[in-house]
This record gives C-alpha cells, structure tokens and sequence, in this order.
C-alpha cells in the first residue's frame, strides 16, 4: 500500500498518527439572525384544536428584531438551541453578553399554532427560515411585560433577548391580564455564503493544491440524502456530521452552481463521516470524512467533494488538480464550519 501523508496548511491542529493522508478543507461561514412577534388573545377564545382565529387576536405587535446571545451562538455547538420561549419584565438593553431575560415571569414549552415551520427563500440571498410558536399558560401571566426570549431551557439559557417594540421601534411593554393568553412566535433565519470560501493551498505528496469552497442546495429545505438547508436543524446542534449514503461523495467533475446538487461528473464512495469535539467558544464546528481504499476512487482521480452537515448546511469543494486516490491510499478530508450573528 502506498502511504501519503499531508500538511495542513494552517497551524494549531494536531494530525493524527493514523491517517495516511490528512487534508484541511477550506472552512465556510454561516450567518443568523431571528425576529419576534407577540400575539395576545383571550384563553377562552383557543379552539378545541388549539387554533386561534385571527379575528380573535387582541393585540399583534407585528415583527421586531433580536439579539443572537454570545452563549446562545456558543450551544450551537453542543446541544438544543430552541425549545422553549420566556417572557419578563426588565426594560435594559439587550446585550450580547447577556445569557438570558434578566427579570424572567414565565417560560413555557408549549406550542402554539404555527409552530415548526421550515421556508426557503428560493432566490437571493437564499436564507431559510425556521418558525417556532410557544404559548403562555392560562393564567400565567398578569401585568406589563418588557422583554422576550427564546432558547433550550428556562433562565440563564436562552439563544436571544429583545425588548417588546412598538410598530414605530421604540420600547414598550405588553399588557396581559390572567385571562389572557400569548403566542411568542421566533423565527431564526440561517443565510448560506453566496461566494466561494478559499481558495486554500493543501499540499498532498509534495504537490500543491488549491480548493475551493461553495455552498450548494441552497434554495431548498428537502434534500434528502443530498443533504439540504434546513434551519430547522438549528432547534438540534450543529454538532453531528451527516451518515447518509449520498453526503460526502467524491467526484469527477467541477462545482456546480449554489442553487445545484452539488459537483458534475461521475460520483462515487461516500466517505464515512465523524465529528471532532466542540471547542468551547470557536463558534465553529469540524469533522471529516474516511475514504477507504475501496471509496473515493473515481476514475482519473478526484476534482471535487461534497460534505453535509446535518440537515443545516451543504457544501461542494474543488480542487485544482485531480488528487489520484486509488485502491492503494486511505484519504481523510477534514471540514469545518463556521458560524456568527448576521451583520
């Protein structure tokens, strides 16, 4: 068996000992941002089947912005980021550094009608959407209410913070009797790179090559094992690396458009995937994936690759030249992925 082994281009990774060739893959951005609206509404006007109808709404503050929470973006990287909503009473400005509402009254867990729902934009700049609606308890509530959030669990856990806004932008507050119910309706938006990442050098036996990057699927939510855009996935974390057959595929040809399944030409051996360990605070996730020697073997060698992350983000990579993967080496591409609020 002939063994290759590679030099990552960038510093501060340790290669493991038993990878025969070991290549560092061009690392993507993700971007995110989320929004609220409040709706009230009396508890004796909820439907048997939980539906409120619009006729019966009170108050709809209409959509105001948030703040994604240092440590919320941080969870991404762990576990769960949505599963609950809370409502209080402080009038501060959010604050990045804040972890969650700093005078909470009530959390709930609660869905309300609406909830996870996934959209894609289908034109640029392509964002994909994912709505959750969680409902107030009956007789949970009774007073004004200033601030609103949304995260994985009551207290200090919240993904972002925002003050209740008027339809003019300024602070207000929401008044709510006890017979009085909410909605807290979040929708968190999760924007793919429309421009290539890269190009990296990577030097495999000696020989450089240049790869680049670029988002691919985009405009879809249901991809399949094709892998897909789907912010839903943001209610889980952007922790596992995706297992199914068509993910991380090696290919003939070149990269396709963002809008495409991915690279052209002859596909073949879906390299298995694994995740490496969370570093606390990157904001940026890595894995990679093992072409064995009876994968990865396309004819005339490799050009392009494509890697899923699961559910959430998809990607295709190029390089230069074709790296000649046979029967007789072992590849290990290593991919990362990282994340941040929208500007």
């Amino acid at each position: 068996m002939n063994e290759q082994r590679i030099i990552r281009p960038y510093p501060g990774f340790i290669i493991p000992t038993r990878r025969f060739i070991d290549v560092g893959m061009p690392m993507p951005k993700v971007t995110m941002e989320g929004k609220y609206r409040i709706k009230k509404f009396l508890a004796d006007d909820v439907r048997s089947d939980g539906t409120v109808r619009d006729q019966d709404i009170i108050q709809d503050t209409g959509w105001f912005p948030n703040i994604l929470l240092d440590s919320g973006l941080n969870r991404w990287g762990t576990g769960s980021v949505l599963a609950g909503a809370a409502i209080g009473t402080d009038s501060s400005a959010p604050s990045a550094a804040q972890t969650g509402l700093l005078a909470q009254s009530h959390y709930t867990t609660t869905s309300g009608t609406g909830h996870g729902v996934t959209s894609a934009l289908g034109s640029s700049p392509y964002n994909n959407t994912y709505t959750v609606v969680y409902r107030t308890g009956v007789a949970a509530l009774n007073g004004n209410y200033y601030e609103v959030g949304a995260g994985w669990a009551s207290g200090g856990n919240m993904l972002s913070r925002a003050l209740v806004l008027n339809g003019g932008g300024s602070p207000t507050s929401i008044s709510v009797s006890s017979a009085e119910q909410l909605d807290i309706v979040y929708q968190l938006s999760v924007y793919p790179p429309l421009v290539d990442t890269g190009p990296t050098t990577v030097t495999i036996s000696g020989v450089n090559y240049d790869v680049t990057g670029r988002a691919c699927n985009v405009n879809t939510t249901s991809g399949g094992s094709s892998g897909s855009w789907s912010p839903s996935a943001a209610a889980g974390a952007i922790a596992a690396v995706a297992s199914f057959g068509g993910a991380n595929n090696a290919y003939s040809g070149t990269l396709g458009a963002i809008t495409s399944n991915g690279p052209s030409g002859t596909v073949t051996g879906n390299g298995a995937p694994s995740s490496n360990v969370y570093v606390n605070n990157s904001m940026q996730r890595t894995g990679y994936a093992t072409y064995g020697l009876s994968e990865g073997n396309v004819s005339g060698g490799i050009k392009s690759t494509r890697f899923w992350w699961t559910n959430l983000a998809v990607f295709q990579y190029e390089f230069n030249n074709v790296i000649p993967k046979d029967g007789t080496k072992t590849l290990v591409l290593n991919y990362s992925l990282n994340w941040a609020r929208r500007p």
